[in-house]
């Protein structure tokens, strides 16, 4: 696990054990702590925040099990920008997000709406 964690960059050359690391719900390492922990406030502190991003991971889960289907559907909130594989801009347009609009294709050129 230390050679992973050094190729990783998150350890450095001489990191001794033990180690504590929290990922988040994308298995991103959100926070590190080499040696004994004794902080228990510092990682409270980490768990919380991961908690509090909870339902944004469950509703990006839950888009990524239907992303990938061949549907591009408008009632599950897929758009170009959020399943890109389903939804893709044709030739001549691009996928543009608009403030409190869901992302739609533009023509590239003439900026006009489909």
């Amino acid at each position: 696990m230390q050679t992973i964690l050094h190729d990783m960059g998150l350890l450095p050359d001489r990191a001794t054990l033990p180690l504590t690391l929290v990922l988040d719900c994308e298995q991103k390492a959100r926070w590190l702590h080499l040696g004994e922990l004794d902080d228990t406030v510092a990682l409270a502190d980490v768990i919380e925040r991961l908690r509090r991003e909870l339902p944004r991971c469950a509703a990006a889960a839950a888009l990524a099990e239907a992303c990938g289907d061949r549907r591009c559907e408008d009632a599950r909130g897929e758009t170009c920008a959020s399943c890109p594989i389903d939804c893709a801009c044709g030739p001549g347009r691009e996928c543009v997000a608009l403030p409190d609009r869901p992302a739609r294709c533009n023509f590239s050129a003439q900026g006009l709406k489909d």
